[in-house]
Formats: structure tokens, sequence, C-alpha cells
């Protein structure tokens, strides 16, 4: 016979158990899931968001591009894996030539694997380059060109719902085991609350956490 606990609440026998695990499961996969996906996404798209605003600003000035005289690339071969670190054009100005930091670029397009800085200059005489009006940062005309039109906006909105429809089943989840331990009297109403809320707190953190690394992360793409 179900009994009843000191403070009137009602306690079940085996199904509280078993519902919880249930929860316990739920919550754990779905925020596994949402953080899977958001740890490699949301960086690369704040990254994205970057390099948008400083194209689309070079976009308002009406700023002409440049024939590129020379493209360098900073190559490194750390952990097996080849990478472009940096990568910089040199152009022709009205004054003679300047070279610009680039953006937007591919880091796995290397033009060779050998560490160093090394010359692309078999593509340099077909290409054209965009220059903020500070003059520290550019794009190669393709990559501005997928700055502003958002070369990869529809993948990523999946992967929003996707992190984002995880991280809502996460929370309904551990709301809902923690409503139930309180129920029966295994918990206070305070600490019911405060998982969520801790839960909430740290998703908000981690997004931050995205964005300042992305910060950096555009800064040397």
């Amino acid at each position: 016979m179900a009994r009843r606990p000191a403070g009137g609440r009602y306690r079940e026998p085996h199904a509280p158990a078993r519902l919880e695990r249930v929860l316990r499961w739920t919550w754990i996969t779905a925020t596994f899931l949402a953080v899977f996906i958001g740890v490699f996404v949301l960086p690369i798209q704040f990254t994205e968001g970057h390099h948008a605003r400083v194209a689309q600003e070079i976009e308002r000035s009406g700023a002409d591009a440049h024939p590129v005289l020379e493209v360098r690339q900073k190559v490194d071969g750390a952990r097996g894996r080849w990478s472009v670190e940096a990568q910089v054009a040199t152009y022709r100005t009205e004054d003679g030539t300047a070279t610009v930091r680039l953006r937007g670029y591919d880091q796995s397009a290397v033009v060779a694997r050998e560490e160093g800085w090394l010359v692309a200059a078999d593509r340099a005489d077909r290409l054209e380059v965009y220059v903020a009006a500070d003059g520290e940062s550019g794009f190669l005309a393709g990559d501005y060109r997928d700055a502003l039109n958002g070369e990869f906006s529809g993948l990523l909105l999946v992967a929003d719902l996707w992190i984002g429809g995880w991280a809502v089943v996460g929370l309904a989840a551990l709301s809902a085991l923690w409503l139930r331990r309180w129920r029966r009297g295994a918990i206070t109403g305070r600490r019911a609350a405060l998982v969520p809320a801790l839960y909430c707190a740290v998703a908000i953190a981690s997004v931050a956490l995205a964005y300042g690394l992305s910060s950096s992360l555009a800064a040397s793409t």
C-alpha cells in the first residue's frame, strides 16, 4: 500500500525510480548531443559572423577590389595536420603596393606540405582583394563574396536547431527529474529550482566562451 511521508506528499513505491532513470538518461543524452555539435559549430558560426561584419563594412564603403600581386601563406604541420596559420596578400594601389592580412580563407588549402611562409604565385595573377578601411584586414574576392552571402548559413541554421532543440529537451528532462524528486520529498524546493537554473547558466556561459574564442579565431583566419 502506498505511504505518505512526513509533510503529506504522496510517495509511489516503484514508479519513481524507473521514471527518474529515464529522465536522468534523457537529459544526459540530450545535453551530450547538444554539446557534441555545439563545441564545433558555435565558434565557427561566430567566426563567420565576425567575417561577415567586416565584409559588410567594406561593401557599405563602396571600396573597389585591388589586383593581387602575391599571396603568401604561413603553413604549419603540427600534429600531423597541415594547415594555413596565416595568409597575406600584396596588392597594387594608386601609390604603389601594400600588404594586408587576409580573412575568411580555407585553412586546409595549403600551397605545399612544407612549414614556413610560402608563396602561392600560381594563383595571384587571377586574384583580387577587398581591403577594410583600416587597411588591417581584407578578403580575396571569392572569400569576400562567401562572407557576404553566408556560404554556410543554411547548414549553420540546421546545426542551431539541433543544438537548441536538444538543449531544450535536456532542460525539460532535468526540470522534470528534480520536480519529481521534490514532490516525493527527496530534496527541497530550493534545490529543485537551483539545478535547472545552473543548467541554464552553464549553457549561457558556454555560448559566451564560444563567442570569446571566435574573436581570436576571426583575428587569425
